[in-house]
């Protein structure tokens, strides 16, 4: 069934309950699972903060891959390379830090960022926004359980 047959049909059922678990089922039925085993060693020892700052000649030695195959299933298949994902990590951690801890300043230090500026340059190529303006524009919905950036 293709998809717009498969979207009529579930959009058809009068039930919302049955029509919520028709669209799981189409949707579950179109999941291909990726396994690439280089990617999720090399990204598992990029998420653990410890290693942020490690070069790819590290992660490297560590996979026995060479730096320009490592590359290339980035490119790939993640569509970025390890320092832009990197950075996205480093993004990310500071965001949850802030958020958890609620620091207004002094927390780039601790995500591996070399400094203020560092940060800051980030921020703005990621989001458009330096952190201040960013972390101010972050509201909590649904009792704290979603961050959101009201624009």
């Amino acid at each position: 069934m293709d998809y717009k047959d498969a979207m009529s049909s579930i959009l058809s059922i009068d039930d919302h309950c049955e029509r919520i678990k028709a669209l799981e089922a189409y949707w579950l039925s179109k999941l291909v699972v990726f396994e690439n085993a280089l990617l999720e060693n090399v990204i598992s020892e990029m998420l653990n903060k410890a290693n942020l700052n490690q070069s790819m000649a590290e992660f490297s030695l560590k996979t026995g891959r060479s730096r320009m195959t490592i590359n290339k299933h980035f490119d790939q298949h993640i569509c970025k390379t390890p320092s832009q994902f990197k950075k996205i990590i480093r993004f990310r951690t500071a965001i949850q830090s802030q958020l958890e801890e609620g620091k207004k300043n002094g927390f780039s230090y601790n995500l591996d960022y070399f400094d203020q500026s560092h940060m800051i340059r980030d921020f703005k190529k990621l989001t458009g926004f330096t952190p201040k303006v960013f972390f101010s524009k972050i509201s909590n919905l649904e009792r704290g359980q979603i961050k959101w950036i009201f624009i």
